[in-house]
């Protein structure tokens, strides 16, 4: 995804930003401890691409959007853990970015209550979320079959523990609330 205008010394920034070890390695500590699964070091920068997306989309973003993962948040909670780390990385985008929890465990199209969901903020994060990663990916947010990679990150952990999201959801709130409200025009 193309930096938009003004965005793109922090999303150069976020792009080329190395973790950590230390956050690496509390968070790889913690989703063991957790969740009883032990992630790969490629599986790990999976979500560490997961959560760069992820800050990238709350800095072009001019409203709230969700991690959309439950370990994107997780990562994202080790990084904050360690201050020191945090606070430069905030000075090397140019602002605070602040921490939004996800909220909701499963998001299914079918059972989901559709009525004044376009009220409600975490349902707006989410779905904007979802439109930003499906234009990080080429993907078109009506027609795609799949949910885009970042939506998928949580597979990596046993289902109980999991973010899942359901393609039926986006593709049922879409048409009615229209995914151009969603995108950001590059």
């Amino acid at each position: 995804m193309k930096a938009i205008a003004g965005k793109e010394s922090a999303v150069s920034f976020i792009e080329n930003y190395e973790f950590d070890e230390a956050v690496l390695a509390w968070f790889d500590w913690h989703v063991e401890t957790h969740f009883g699964q032990r992630l790969s070091e490629k599986e790990i920068q999976v979500v560490v691409e997961g959560l760069k997306d992820y800050l990238i989309f709350t800095i072009i973003s001019p409203h709230k959007v969700a991690a959309a993962s439950k370990l994107v948040d997780e990562l994202f909670h080790a990084f904050i853990l360690h201050t020191h780390q945090y606070a430069s990385f905030c000075e090397g985008v140019g602002q605070f970015i602040h921490h939004y929890p996800v909220r909701k465990r499963e998001v299914r199209g079918h059972q989901t209550p559709l009525e004044n969901i376009e009220y409600n903020e975490h349902y707006q994060a989410i779905i904007r979320t979802y439109c930003l990663a499906c234009q990080a990916s080429d993907l078109d947010p009506l027609t795609t079959t799949q949910v885009p990679y970042l939506f998928q990150v949580d597979s990596l952990l046993p289902k109980e523990h999991a973010v899942l999201f359901d393609i039926q959801f986006f593709q049922s709130v879409l048409p009615k609330l229209g995914a151009h409200h969603f995108m950001i025009n590059e």
